[in-house]
């Protein structure tokens, strides 16, 4: 059969006698593949796929991880130390310690001052719109830092703060940080950390709205004002 040039002018009239034998014998003189050669089946190929796929990435996850690790050397400060404990804070992170005298506790109401939300009195009202004859209460927060820049997080360390009422603003985070609730307390408060309706004058006078008080979170701390815990806030503000 190596020999034999199928379909040549010298073969033709050998050929046309067997050819039914020639083409037996052509059949019978193929080399099947073994099984493991044959094309795969379009499931298993979609599995290679896949797999190969996952195995692409976590490759790619491991050496990212690899690197990092290598790159994550300690920095090393300016006079050769490790990082400052406590660390260099932000301006929009403000930490507190507890005070330790009535003089400290006064001082530290006045800095919580600056980062709750705007304070309306009734005289001020009044000058603005004689004509009001309602039965204000002395003050009212207002709404007006509702589209402010100002983004803050007030970091309170373990311990006991005494007489220590605020308002909490917007765009304000009160953090605990101790490891559990009780580990920072506000004590023999009339409000502790709260926030009342805003805008008592102007919205449903004078019992103001909850409905404009939104974006501030308070968390990890325990407070038992003698006045209750008020959480007056629309959405956007968890306890």
């Amino acid at each position: 059969i190596e020999n034999c040039h199928i379909g040549t002018s010298e073969n033709d009239k050998y050929l046309q006698g067997s050819s039914v034998w020639t083409r037996q014998l052509l059949k019978k003189s193929r080399v099947r593949r073994p099984s493991f050669l044959k094309q795969p089946s379009r499931k298993l190929r979609v599995c290679c796929i896949i797999f190969s796929a996952l195995f692409f990435l976590l490759a790619s996850a491991l050496v990212t991880m690899v690197t990092h690790l290598k790159s994550s050397e300690p920095i090393q400060w300016s006079d050769g130390q490790d990082e400052p404990n406590p660390p260099q804070l932000p301006d929009s992170m403000v930490l507190l310690h507890p005070p330790q005298n009535d003089q400290a506790a006064d001082h530290l109401n006045e800095i919580l001052q600056e980062y709750s939300d705007p304070k309306l009195t009734l005289a001020e009202f009044q000058e603005q719109n004689p004509s009001s004859n309602i039965q204000f209460p002395e003050f009212t927060h207002t709404s007006a830092k509702h589209f402010s820049n100002q983004r803050t997080a007030l970091l309170f360390a373990p311990g006991e703060y005494p007489n220590i009422d605020f308002e909490v603003g917007y765009y304000t985070s009160v953090i605990g940080l101790g490891e559990s609730p009780d580990d920072v307390q506000f004590t023999n408060c009339s409000k502790g950390p709260h926030v009342p309706a805003l805008d008592k004058f102007t919205d449903r006078p004078p019992n103001g709205s909850g409905l404009n008080t939104f974006w501030r979170s308070v968390e990890n701390f325990a407070t038992n004002p003698a006045e209750g815990m008020h959480w007056v806030v629309s959405q956007a503000a968890p306890l």
